[in-house]
């Protein structure tokens, strides 16, 4: 079993036809690639009330992903200065990210600037 997994984690080209690799993507790949998701949220008790919403941007994994982190980040130590306005919803404790910067203008400003 070790021996088998060996060969597959030491040659993924090989066994898996060049789907799956060693290496990232190039820097090529990862300027042609971008996402688009469509997301759907529904109000209390699937109600009328519905927003869509469709989310695009560049490579998901090595470019967005990092954009995002930062901007989140930005935007914390932004509310600890005294003049910013707290406009997060939180004053100590565990949260989620949505219910956190869900009203924070900030976060897409940030991401803009990127």
């Amino acid at each position: 079993y070790k021996w088998g997994c060996d060969m597959l984690h030491a040659n993924p080209e090989g066994f898996s036809g060049g789907v799956f690799k060693t290496e990232g993507p190039t820097q090529e790949e990862l300027e042609k690639g971008r996402f688009t998701t469509y997301v759907t949220a529904f109000g209390p008790n699937n109600n009328d009330r519905r927003a869509r919403v469709k989310v695009s941007g560049p490579e998901p994994g090595y470019v967005a992903t990092p954009i995002l982190i930062v901007s989140l980040a930005l935007t914390i130590l932004d509310t600890g200065k005294a003049d910013a306005g707290n406009d997060l919803s939180f004053d100590a404790g565990v949260t989620l990210p949505g219910a956190l910067f869900g009203d924070s203008e900030k976060v897409y400003e940030h991401m803009r600037n990127e």
